[in-house]
């Protein structure tokens, strides 16, 4: 349409929409708190009103208060009102039906939406930035890994869950290996531009470190997978009036079934 933003081939290869029964979950890492900036906030909600999720998950959401009341800049609008939960720098927001679940580990947050009949259990998770294999910030998202899969198993039980967020896999495999141990299965996602699979990349052209693979979903087999895709935010925000980069992360994007 006149004045849109996104070029015409990104709009022609993006995924259709979701099945009626399918429940469209979507990601960001903000970096920042991005929803207080705002020029970043603005090119945010763009890539939220392209995707039209019924779930949409944050990372980097510093302050309780400031999520709150920047949130609902970058929320697309809805005939209805948005539930929103913040826990431990993360939040989660829905239109649907969403139910709190408190975790004893301080590395994710979660609820449980609920669409009519199904439920399904969000775990949106952020684990320890940088390090390498072997280095104490490895170390810790392997306990964060640890912990987050006991919380899981004593809160969740056997529910339909995913969990999706910033992994932050710049070390060793074993976190990803500890929840596929418990059950859960990666789900991956590409760009529909041109199929990568990157999830991160420098806000600079400059940046010290190689664009790679951060973000990450999974899910255990009471959840059926039947859309999945990622949207690289600095390309859209690069896309959108005033050339604004939205993020250095991706935007995740999946559609889950549940019996």
């Amino acid at each position: 349409s006149p004045g849109d933003p996104w070029s015409s081939e990104l709009l022609s290869a993006l995924p259709r929409p979701q099945p009626k029964d399918a429940i469209r979950i979507a990601s960001l890492n903000t970096l920042q708190q991005g929803t207080a900036d705002p020029e970043r906030s603005k090119v945010i909600r763009q890539m939220f009103e392209l995707v039209q999720a019924d779930a949409y998950c944050f990372n980097e959401e510093w302050k309780e208060e400031d999520f709150r009341r920047c949130c609902k800049n970058v929320l697309p609008a809805r005939d209805k009102d948005w539930n929103i939960h913040w826990a431990n720098t993360r939040g989660i927001a829905s239109t649907l039906l969403l139910k709190p679940v408190e975790l004893k580990g301080r590395n994710a947050t979660a609820a449980i939406i609920n669409a009519g009949d199904d439920e399904l259990a969000v775990v949106s998770v952020h684990f320890k930035c940088c390090g390498y294999a072997g280095s104490k910030e490895d170390k810790q998202r392997i306990e964060q890994a640890t912990s987050l899969v006991k919380d899981i198993e004593s809160r969740l039980d056997s529910r339909p869950v995913v969990v999706l967020g910033d992994y932050n896999l710049v070390g060793a495999r074993k976190p990803l290996a500890i929840l596929e141990d418990a059950g859960f299965q990666e789900v991956l996602l590409r760009s529909p531009i041109d199929g990568s699979a990157i999830t991160w990349r420098g806000m600079r052209a400059d940046s010290s470190f190689w664009p790679g693979r951060l973000d990450y979903v999974t899910r255990n087999r009471a959840v059926r997978v039947v859309g999945k895709f990622t949207l690289d935010a600095n390309q859209l925000g690069a896309i959108a009036a005033g050339n604004t980069r939205a993020s250095d992360h991706s935007l995740l994007v999946v559609d889950n079934v549940v019996p």
